[in-house]
């Protein structure tokens, strides 16, 4: 049984691809992830806190593809972290730093051991800890790892800093050099020139590709030794330069690199007065506008923001007016000045480009609105358990409206007690409506001119291809729904997924974001 899940490496920047060139020496049929933090680089002067931060959402993005281990190339967060990912997840989790020690433990005690390292590498001592019968002289690089990045390895200045930082090690009786930063073995040959033909040089590269190896071949987790394995790298940021740079770290081309933010990027705007909040992933891929549900906010939707970012998308979600971070609106809105707002987001968002247009529930009925409008140009419509089909009301919401109706005449009483709020949620747990009892005043009114529409007439109207996704376990807009809405909308698609409710976006993802792919293609 072979296990053909990728393996994960991050590191802080590009210098991790030289532990990526060794793995896929030692073990060609396996898959690879890479991220490196080339926006955050380097990482060698971060306080703890924000370097564990930094290795968590590493992690994050690798375990979004499912890998099957974790390599943290990355010599600083191999000497400072490493506990705290180990107990946040199941995989099997590789640092830098351990492979070198072993090898180190079986040279001559004699021989004096010298260690380059980053500032916060030195600060932990780890390495002198690790060798107790050794001598070992730790010496902190913090200027070296941007020189490398920018690709000026054969700039004077850094042969000058590679000397300065030499003379900082005993001048006699070194037997070994450990460059303890995916970026310094680039440097090797500088490194070399100070110290001479008899020292010994150690890296990560290649003692850590050995003990994935074994492990993995150990653990029966390989994948089938019939194929090559595939290499996929991103990073958090892309400077001009760098793939000319990272194809010296791995040896071979990089082409096919991908750009990619770790988080979304929380902005406040002013559209038309209108104070709003939004989330969102750049990219130079075709945009995606997410219009989340009532009651709902873009936070919400981080998760399936950052998967549909991760495979090419520049994504924007949006908390409409009276939600999240967003301002109520001025007055009682109603559909169309919802839909009216939208196509104005949409315009500042992507200019004259068709979007891909996202809607759950009640920012479903918007983007059938909007996509009906015809209004701006839209790639694709992508609709999950989406509102706006008017069904006559339960027994329960029959009585509930019969008691607020009743009870109108005592507002003013129960404003004055502080119980007015407190009726609004029993009415809502008796007849179901959370959204109306959770709802501000404000809210409330623009929740029943919204709901007293339904948007069946312009369903003819829209032309765009439009793929539903629906849980068939849904009971605030049920199955029933996307099957009248799949036989109204022409060029749609309905998707079916067994369970999750009305919110089986949260739990689905993955497949949600690779049946929107496969509807792209075929649209």
């Amino acid at each position: 049984m072979f296990d053909r899940r990728p393996i994960g490496v991050l590191d802080s920047g590009i210098g991790g691809l030289t532990v990526v060139r060794a793995l896929r020496r030692v073990l060609p049929q396996e898959s690879i992830i890479y991220i490196g933090d080339t926006a955050r680089v380097p990482y060698g002067t971060r306080s703890q806190a924000v370097l564990e931060r930094f290795a968590e959402e590493l992690v994050d993005f690798l375990l979004r593809y499912e890998v099957k281990a974790i390599v943290v190339a990355c010599n600083t967060l191999s000497t400072t972290v490493l506990p705290v990912l180990k107990a946040r997840v199941k995989v099997p989790i590789f640092d830098a730093m351990t492979p070198v020690i072993e090898d180190l433990a079986v040279i001559p005690k004699s021989h004096k051991v010298t260690m380059f390292g980053t500032a916060r590498t030195v600060q932990t001592g780890l390495y002198s800890k690790s060798l107790p019968d050794h001598e070992v002289t730790e010496v902190a690089c913090p200027l070296l790892v941007p020189f490398v990045e920018e690709g000026r390895t054969r700039d004077e200045i850094v042969a000058r800093l590679v000397n300065e930082y030499a003379l900082q090690a005993p001048k006699r009786g070194v037997g070994a050099v450990v460059l303890a930063c995916t970026h310094f073995p680039i440097l090797t040959p500088l490194f070399r020139q100070a110290f001479g033909p008899r020292v010994r040089f150690y890296d990560s590269a290649v003692p850590v590709a050995q003990a994935v190896k074994k492990a993995i071949v150990g653990g029966a987790i390989g994948a089938s030794g019939q194929s090559s394995g595939l290499l996929k790298c991103f990073f958090t940021d892309w400077p001009v330069r760098s793939e000319e740079v990272a194809s010296r770290f791995l040896g071979e081309s990089l082409a096919g690199a991908k750009k990619v933010e770790l988080s979304p990027t929380l902005r406040h705007l002013i559209i038309n007065n209108q104070a709003v909040t939004e989330r969102s992933w750049d990219c130079s891929g075709l945009t995606c506008v997410i219009l989340h549900g009532w009651g709902s906010a873009s936070d919400r939707w981080q998760i399936f923001g950052q998967a549909l970012h991760e495979r090419g998308f520049k994504v924007h979600a949006l908390d409409l007016p009276g939600f999240g971070g967003s301002a109520e609106p001025p007055e009682n809105w109603g559909l169309k000045e919802y839909v009216v707002f939208v196509e104005q987001y949409i315009k500042l968002m992507a200019g004259s480009k068709p979007v891909l247009l996202v809607g759950h529930s009640f920012g479903g009925q918007i983007a059938m609105e909007v996509a009906a409008g015809s209004k701006v140009p839209l790639e694709a419509l992508v609709l999950f358990s989406t509102a706006g089909l008017r069904r006559p009301p339960s027994g329960r919401r029959r009585v509930a409206q019969l008691i607020a109706k009743a009870g109108k005449p005592l507002k003013f009483i129960l404003r004055r007690l502080g119980g007015e709020t407190l009726v609004y949620k029993l009415l809502g747990r008796f007849s179901g409506s959370y959204d109306y009892a959770n709802a501000t005043p404000r809210m409330r009114e623009v929740l029943k001119r919204v709901t007293r529409q339904s948007s069946e007439p312009i369903l003819n109207n829209i032309k765009t291809p439009t793929l539903l996704l629906w849980a068939a376990d849904d009971t605030i807009t049920p199955l029933e729904d996307g099957r009248r809405l799949a036989a109204l909308i022409r060029n749609a698609k309905l998707r079916v997924f067994p369970n999750g409710g009305h919110s089986f976006y949260k739990r689905e993802t993955p497949a949600l974001v690779e049946a929107i792919l496969s509807f792209l293609k075929k649209s």
